[in-house]
């Protein structure tokens, strides 16, 4: 239990440089000097650079070693970290994520008997964390947010290095999978991949072109859309196990599709911080269940790359996003993106549905 309980920690503290990264970052670039379509292709390439190296240290991890290649994944982001507090705007493409958390949840399943439950509370202790990521931005300059990244990286590794490896390696490189049929059905990831691409990472520079809101007062708002989603996120379990995981990933998808064309009509500053606080929270609450149910279908020696490739899925288009919705929001068109990656999220959202809703999922996943 010690040692599932520091990687849970491991995992719920680097929520800080997500939820100061999602509000930060398109409005610092914008304040480096680049453009609106400048911004999406970097963060486009940033995510394309990720999703490789991810896949890379994933199937690294199965064959030498999860540490190894956890510990390969935090130099490259304190690299990024570096760069960008002197300035240089393509530190941030090695500020990616690298599989990090795709590994650590391998190692979490490891170790757990109830995933949903344990998944669960990495998830929303992400969040909270992320709050607090978000409500430093409020207060302090973007170089001494990055600073507090650093160090929160460094505790990260520190805490996995603790713990120890949690299965034995298997000394071979392969990108091969036994798995690799069902791993297939979550190619449809890749419409939500392009979708989200389009709009979530310039969310923060959407509020500020449409209603001229920046950091300081957009920085109370992700606070709340974050303490939304953990309180939601902890609910995912008891919602699954009453309705089963495929039920409630799809009704709470659908919910949040309608939410999400409505959110580029909005008239108010108000109105359109509401809306997206409760999109938010539909959209993600079920992401540990979903990680859940994915880990349950893959054999535990193939989760790190089995998940690492479900990743892949969603990465590439999503690469392709942000360079979209930048070209739009340069041409001064804050609404199609909305409308165009609802419809991607629905084809997604009903394909994922008809696949699996056969999969007996009414029982905890372990």
């Amino acid at each position: 239990m010690r040692k599932l309980s520091l990687l849970i920690v491991s995992s719920m503290v680097t929520g800080i440089t997500w939820g100061a990264n999602s509000l930060m970052i398109p409005l610092y670039l914008k304040g480096l000097g680049l453009s609106p379509f400048e911004i999406g292709t970097l963060l486009a390439l940033a995510i394309l650079v990720s999703a490789t190296v991810s896949l890379v240290l994933s199937a690294y991890a199965d064959a030498y070693g999860k540490i190894r290649a956890l510990t390969i994944q935090s130099l490259l982001s304190i690299v990024g970290i570096i760069l960008l507090i002197v300035g240089i705007p393509f530190g941030y493409i090695t500020l990616g994520g690298f599989g990090g958390g795709t590994i650590k949840m391998a190692m979490i399943s490891d170790l757990s008997d109830d995933m949903e439950r344990d998944l669960s509370r990495v998830n929303s202790g992400s969040i909270l964390f992320s709050v607090l990521g978000s409500a430093i931005v409020g207060f302090l300059d973007p170089p001494y947010v990055f600073s507090v990244e650093l160090i929160i990286y460094i505790i990260s590794i520190a805490l996995v290095i603790a713990v120890g490896e949690t299965s034995s390696p298997q000394r071979k490189f392969t990108f091969g999978l036994k798995s690799g049929k069902t791993i297939f059905k979550f190619s449809t990831d890749s419409l939500i991949g392009l979708g989200a691409g389009m709009v979530i990472p310039l969310m923060s520079l959407w509020f500020y072109l449409k209603f001229g809101i920046g950091r300081e007062e957009l920085a109370p708002i992700y606070v709340i859309s974050e303490l939304t989603l953990a309180f939601s996120s902890m609910i995912s379990p008891i919602l699954s196990k009453r309705f089963g995981t495929v039920n409630t990933i799809f009704a709470t998808e659908i919910a949040s599709i309608l939410l999400l064309v409505y959110l580029p009509f909005t008239s108010s500053f108000l109105d359109a911080s509401l809306v997206y606080v409760v999109r938010n929270a539909l959209m993600n609450m079920t992401s540990p269940i979903r990680e859940a149910f994915i880990l349950s279908l893959i054999p535990r020696e193939e989760r790190s790359r089995g998940n690492g490739f479900v990743n892949l899925f969603h990465a590439i288009p999503r690469a392709l996003g942000p360079e979209i919705g930048g070209m739009f929001f340069g041409l001064g068109n804050l609404t199609l993106p909305f409308l165009i990656t609802a419809s991607l999220y629905s084809i997604s959202g009903i394909a994922f549905f008809f696949m699996f809703r056969k999969v007996n999922d009414s029982k905890p996943l372990s």
